[in-house]
């Protein structure tokens, strides 16, 4: 064990077994590389949000910006994740990849086949 004094007050850092660096903070899920021992931790400009991840900042940014840079080529609607756009793209078609294990009907997405799951459970 590695102590990190520079995340969180005094945290403990493990080896990662997919990785050849130390990394993975307790209590924080995930595994985060840490570089000659050291972890960036990022910080917000707008509010006091941090994270050590430079993707999850990005995004977090973008709520204070506005910035949505994924369009929907067929109604204009914008989004901030590209699998959020991916998602959405199923409203425009007839894929119904998810499959209730039940009665076997098919939804575009999970929200909904959870909801229909109710129907099983009044049963």
């Amino acid at each position: 064990m590695y102590s990190n004094e520079l995340f969180m007050g005094k945290e403990y850092i493990e080896k990662s077994p997919e990785a050849s660096f130390y990394c993975i903070i307790k209590g924080v899920k995930g595994y985060f590389s840490i570089k000659q021992g050291r972890l960036t931790l990022r910080t917000c400009s707008y509010c006091d949000y941090s994270s050590p991840i430079a993707t999850n900042m990005k995004r977090h940014i973008m709520s204070h910006t506005g910035e949505r840079p994924f369009c929907c080529s067929i109604c204009g609607q914008n989004f901030v994740r590209r699998d959020s756009l991916v998602a959405h793209m199923r409203v425009h078609s007839d894929e119904r990849p998810h499959k209730c294990q039940i009665c076997e009907k098919l939804f575009k997405t999970k929200g909904t086949l959870k909801s229909h799951m109710i129907v099983h459970l009044r049963d």
